[in-house]
């Protein structure tokens, strides 16, 4: 990310979420193929990559990854949390009512329902 952030052609490999993170601001190679990173190398050397229009796509790709962008995630995430965690809770005496009138109901859903409710701490 720094490489392309400065708008220097990067090369990167491709394996787990670099390709991801990297789009198409780098130029990627296979990391089980040390020829692929040769010749990687050697094109951006050559001068056969257009630097600018990998700068210019790295500008706009660049801001995703602001820590201003990041933190945002991270709250939206919390908050998603914890309007989940903060959900009304299904009454355990009215659920067993519901499911002797509906004798179809699951008996994993009686199970699951019968679990010891998990302390909820508020978040933001």
């Amino acid at each position: 990310l720094e490489a392309i952030a400065c708008g220097t052609p990067a090369i990167a490999a491709r394996a787990g979420a670099v390709p991801e993170v990297v789009g198409d601001d780098a130029l990627l190679f296979d990391p089980a193929s040390p020829l692929d990173l040769a010749e990687k190398i050697e094109t951006v050397a050559a001068g056969k990559v257009d630097a600018l229009k990998l700068k210019e796509l790295a500008r706009e790709r660049i801001d995703t990854f602001s820590w201003r962008n990041v933190a945002d995630h991270v709250v939206q995430g919390l908050r998603g949390l914890d309007r989940r965690m903060s959900a009304p809770q299904v009454d355990l005496v009215e659920a067993l009512g519901t499911i002797k009138e509906n004798e179809e109901e699951d008996l994993s859903t009686l199970m699951a329902l019968a679990e010891p409710e998990p302390t909820r701490p508020r978040l933001l």
